[in-house]
């Protein structure tokens, strides 16, 4: 698995293929073919040295949340309730339009649909089987 990280366009080299783009100390090329040319500031999102996808503002900061929670994960201050709240919320509480609200509302689909029913028992009949002896 690989982790794309945000990084702004800062410059390009030569004929607009490859351009600098930037986080915060870190500075590297990256290969624009597959969103194109993006002016100097926009945010694209990065893996493997290939921007993969310009990012607005919503998507930048859900992107900057998500890696701050794991940033807090692998520091060992990991808090649920602080990062994820609104996971928890009733999807009828939630902006209908909101990650929240679509992962609320996932979860239950999910859970409805791995509930046992009187056709598929949760428990499985006890099985006897025949003691053999070894001689």
């Amino acid at each position: 698995m690989c982790l794309s990280v945000p990084m702004m366009v800062d410059s390009w080299i030569g004929d607009g293929e490859i351009a600098w783009v930037v986080r915060g100390e870190r500075r590297e090329q990256a290969n624009m073919l597959l969103v194109g040319p993006q002016p100097v500031g926009t945010w694209v999102l990065v893996a493997l040295g290939f921007a993969k996808d310009v990012l607005d503002e919503e998507s930048l900061a859900l992107t900057e949340e998500a890696l701050a929670a794991l940033a807090a994960t692998l520091d060992g201050d990991y808090d649920p309730e602080a990062w994820f709240g609104d996971l928890r919320m009733p999807a009828a509480e939630c902006d209908p339009g909101s990650v929240g609200a679509a992962t609320a509302a996932n979860g239950r689909r999910f859970a409805a649909e791995a509930a046992p029913t009187a056709a598929t028992p949760s428990t499985a009949e006890p099985v006897e089987t025949a003691a053999t002896e070894t001689p």
